[in-house]
């Protein structure tokens, strides 16, 4: 399935590269695995991880959090950039959780912040450095259950988007790769697809068809702390 997020859009000649972070939301859980940059445009894959900070509210980096992975992880067409956090420190009871604790600590602020000389494929670069603020919020331990998501059909006939609300902050690859949308005629194609905190937003190709849409999710569909439909990526009580 083909579908664009708000970062696609045409390129303008001369403008700068643009960027969101997921999960776009005020309040990240404290066992976070993985977080992605959007860009508008493919991006230069050298050394990409070189030009992004974790950071405290204060700028003071958050040494050892992030995984090193050289040019970083990008999908085929170099516009999603998922960054990892060292799971050893995120899962509990493992050597390195025991020894040097999780990243982020419920109740503080942090920011993650993108380098002005970071570069598109290009060269241009985005020209100075964005922030994107975050406070941590408490672990998530439970599964998905799409079963609890709930949504309101927009009008027949018009291509208003649908506004899934999903009670947890789902993995951004997940959801574009792994959430079905049907009515009583089978699949519906979708054009554009975003997550606003715990809300999917999904705008259809053609208009909408039929008062019974039903959103379903592959099994493997992650949250961003990795838990599955009915599977838990480590629990409460260790």
């Amino acid at each position: 399935m083909t579908m664009t997020t708000k970062t696609d859009r045409p390129e303008t000649d001369g403008a700068k590269p643009e960027a969101v972070v997921y999960p776009n939301c005020a309040i990240w859980p404290e066992n976070i695995l993985r977080f992605h940059i959007v860009f508008n445009r493919p991006m230069d894959m050298e050394r990409a991880l070189d030009f992004v900070r974790l950071e405290t509210e204060d700028g003071d980096l958050i040494e050892d959090a992030i995984v090193d992975m050289i040019d970083g992880l990008w999908t085929p067409d170099q516009r999603v950039l998922t960054v990892l956090f060292h799971p050893g420190r995120v899962k509990a009871g493992l050597a390195a959780n025991k020894s040097m604790g999780r990243p982020l600590h419920q109740n503080s602020s942090y920011r993650v912040r993108l380098c002005g000389a970071m570069r598109d494929a290009n060269g241009d670069s985005l020209g100075r450095d964005v922030l994107f603020p975050f406070v941590v919020g408490s672990p998530q331990y439970d599964p998905i259950n799409p079963g609890d998501w709930t949504w309101n059909l927009p009008q027949i006939g018009s291509r208003n988007p649908l506004c899934i609300r999903t009670i947890k902050s789902l993995d951004f690859l997940g959801v574009t790769n792994n959430l079905l949308i049907t009515d009583r005629n089978g699949p519906i194609l979708l054009s554009d697809i975003d997550l606003d905190g715990r809300s999917i937003i999904v705008r259809p190709k053609n208009p909408w068809r039929d008062c019974n849409v039903q959103v379903s999710s592959h099994i493997n569909l992650e949250d961003v702390c990795g838990n599955r439909s009915g599977a838990a990526f480590e629990h409460a009580n260790f």
